[in-house]
């Protein structure tokens, strides 16, 4: 099993996809994950629209 689980991480990591979780045999991974901006940068709302 950790060989396989190994084997099939790296071939994540190398096509740029995060693993979110080992969850038995399996590997939760997924791709084009949301990057957030610095603080600095406020192009952005502050707060979530809902809770103006």
């Amino acid at each position: 099993m950790n060989r396989y689980l190994s084997a099939m991480s790296a071939k994540v990591q190398e096509r740029d996809g995060v693993i979110d979780k080992f969850v038995g045999d399996a590997i939760m991974a997924f791709w084009g994950p949301r990057l957030w901006k610095p603080i600095a940068d406020r192009s952005w709302p502050v707060s979530p629209p809902w809770t103006s």
